[in-house]
């Protein structure tokens, strides 16, 4: 998800492009710095010291009534008026913040030190570089199209998941309507979901399993007892125009040897779309009567 995150920001905002890009340099740098383990540590030491140094002056000018007096008309001395301190009470104040901001800067240097620390951070700079480096991708189009479909088929198989868990009728209706809107959904300007080439084999899959399914709690009428066959008709419940699947009606019939469904309610009838199978159909592949309306819904 990060990734086609990353990806649609450097598409559709140049400006984007030109942060992401001045992020991946300053945490390159920052990678290169760290690679070089003996280096590094030894910077942090001597951070620590430089910090440890300045905490020890500031405790020694707190508890010194001389030493702050001295800091506070230095601190004064080339201060415009609205900058200036204007009393040690103050200057007190600001000391002890500031100690304080960098006892917590010590210890997470202190944190960075430990051998796990630095692993973790270094994981998680490579993580980080690993999307930015998709700033540099020439074919964004083609990579953010990848992406997606990878994420459809994620998402496809989290449904069968809940097919395979349901227990109930009202939750396969459910299902079965979110699945239908899920195929109705834009993939391209011009291209449904369930249109995409790359997604027909998982669409498909899901389809059949959720007929499947309906055949087991006896919750759709069957018109095959050949699943496959029974899948071929019942499909297009999913792309039909009519909204209430529960008001649905089925008809077979058939034409010069080919057979056709039609699905309709009271007030919208579908075109009559070919029944298409892997050889010949025959009248006795049906269970349902032809001609016939049958309610979708048992």
């Amino acid at each position: 998800m990060r990734r086609i995150s990353i990806l649609l920001s450097i598409k559709y905002s140049k400006e984007n492009n030109t942060e992401l890009s001045n992020l991946k340099k300053e945490l390159e740098k920052q990678y290169r710095k760290m690679k070089n383990k003996e280096k590094y540590f030894e910077q942090i030491k001597s951070q620590k010291d430089k910090i440890q140094k300045r905490i020890d002056e500031i405790k020694e000018t707190l508890d010194d009534d001389k030493r702050i007096k001295r800091e506070y008309t230095k601190r004064n001395r080339n201060l415009p008026l609205e900058k200036k301190i204007f009393s040690i009470r103050i200057l007190f104040k600001i000391l002890l913040d500031e100690k304080k901001d960098l006892t917590s800067d010590l210890e997470k240097l202190i944190e960075s030190e430990k051998e796990e620390n630095y692993e973790i951070e270094l994981r998680q700079l490579e993580e980080q570089l690993r999307y930015l480096r998709l700033v540099d991708v020439n074919n964004k189009e083609e990579l953010i199209t990848d992406l997606i479909i990878i994420m459809q088929k994620i998402f496809l198989q989290g449904m069968n998941g809940k097919i395979n868990q349901v227990k109930s009728k009202e939750e396969l209706i459910d299902l079965i309507y979110q699945y239908r809107y899920y195929c109705m959904i834009p993939f391209t300007y011009n291209k449904l979901m369930y249109e995409v080439e790359e997604l027909k084999e998982d669409i498909n899959s899901v389809g059949k399993f959720l007929i499947e399914k309906s055949a087991a709690l006896k919750l759709l009428s069957s018109f095959s007892k050949n699943s496959d066959l029974n899948y071929e008709i019942l499909k297009n419940i999913y792309t039909t125009r009519i909204i209430s699947l529960e008001e649905l009606n089925i008809k077979i019939t058939k034409e010069k040897e080919k057979y056709y469904v039609q699905l309709f309610d009271d007030n919208i009838f579908d075109e009559k779309i070919e029944i298409e199978f892997n050889r010949k159909i025959i009248k006795k592949d049906f269970s349902a009567k032809l001609n016939k309306k049958i309610r979708l819904f048992v």
